[in-house]
């Protein structure tokens, strides 16, 4: 005998679709608390009713569902992203630099999310517009980063160097491999220190050299790349090379002194541009200008044998001038203008810069340590988005 079945106390609401099958809203669990109606003493509440409950309680229940899974996809607190500047930079450096000890181009920057725009998945801005200066002969030596501006079709840069001879090197290269008409990549035969002053530049006498060491062809470091406004700077090169190189026998005359470094420096009275003369007294789409002006510069770039932080200590006096990266040397910066180092970093950090290679000393805050890389990466620090 069959078991009576009891009354039923709920009554399960669903919805039909036109070919008839069941359609059930929502998720499960959603679908339990929303397809059933209790009754009142056992009478059914009317079909009209007791569906438009069921829906209510089924946009309740698929926004609430929405809402959990919102929270979970983007955390209420601001998430940091890990950048580098350059995501080759450090091997690509190691190959270009022949002056050894590699550029590390690894300076890390945490860049906020912002939930309406999700900058986080954006890629870095791209680095097209820049001023170099001590650019050598354009090729060798440069960074990754530096490489790159040059190669880009739609890049603007200006490339200044002191030395005459290593200009005309630096003219042909540009001519050839970047820009034919020398009005998007400029090259600039310029020394950068105070506006209206001269001052003397010391580089390698190369065909004195040449022929007291009896050899068509130096190194290109030793001809083109130790030339600077301080002659210790140019002789600590000389001294080096010819350390490992000894000069033969023949190349000291009879009864003379053996030749040392400082006979074979060069050195040239040259006219020096102002940062701020060279950015901004030539108006743009001018045949000896890029057109670039100051708040337009993303790079700066400079390598000046150890005159480096009186250049960059220059650009801040530039109004508008805030590149999102300054790369420069500091090898040598850092021993002959240890005064000048220390502002060019102090002021960097003053700026809202993060930096590679030097930290400020744990016990004398005011001294600036440096590991083996030759040169600081500075990067502008994203500003975090306003509250809402």
């Amino acid at each position: 005998m069959t078991k009576q079945q009891p009354r039923l106390q709920r009554r399960t609401v669903v919805s039909k679709t036109k070919q008839g099958n069941t359609k059930r809203p929502g998720s499960n669990a959603a679908t339990a608390v929303a397809t059933t109606v209790r009754t009142n003493g056992g009478h059914h509440v009317p079909r009209k009713l007791a569906t438009t409950i069921c829906l209510f309680l089924v946009a309740l229940a698929i926004l609430a569902y929405n809402g959990e899974h919102l929270r979970v996809q983007q955390p209420a607190t601001t998430q940091q992203r890990l950048r580098t500047i350059n995501d080759t930079s450090h091997d690509d450096d190691k190959k270009n630099n022949n002056n050894g000890g590699g550029v590390v181009a690894a300076a890390t920057i945490e860049e906020p999310l912002n939930e309406k725009t999700a900058a986080a998945e954006r890629p870095p801005m791209e680095l097209r517009n820049m001023i170099q200066i001590g650019a050598n002969d354009g090729i060798k030596g440069n960074n990754n980063v530096v490489a790159k501006i040059l190669k880009h079709p739609a890049s603007r840069a200006i490339l200044v160097e002191g030395n005459p001879s290593v200009f005309r090197m630096l003219e042909e290269n540009v001519r050839a491999k970047f820009d034919a008409t020398l009005k998007r990549i400029v090259p600039r035969n310029a020394l950068i220190c105070e506006n209206g002053e001269s001052k003397v530049f010391y580089s390698v006498d190369a065909e004195k050299l040449k022929a007291a060491r009896k050899v068509h062809q130096l190194p290109h470091w030793v001809e083109y790349q130790i030339g600077s406004l301080d002659k210790s700077s140019t002789l600590g090169g000389l001294e080096y090379y010819l350390e490992q190189n000894t000069l033969p026998a023949t190349a000291t005359t009879a009864g003379a002194l053996p030749p040392t470094a400082s006979d074979f420096v060069r050195e040239d009275l040259l006219e020096c541009v102002s940062l701020s003369q060279l950015l901004l007294t030539t108006p743009p789409g001018s045949s000896s200008s890029s057109g670039l002006r100051p708040h337009e510069v993303q790079v700066l770039a400079v390598d000046v044998e150890g005159y480096d932080a009186n250049v960059v200590l220059q650009s801040f006096d530039v109004p508008g001038l805030e590149p999102e990266l300054i790369v420069f040397e500091v090898k040598s910066a850092i021993h002959l203008f240890p005064s000048e180092f220390r502002a060019v970093m102090e002021t960097l950090h003053q700026r809202g810069y993060e930096t590679t290679n030097c930290f400020p000393s744990p016990n004398t805050p005011s001294e600036w340590k440096c590991g083996a890389d030759q040169d600081v990466w500075a990067r502008k620090k994203k500003q975090p988005p306003p509250p809402y």
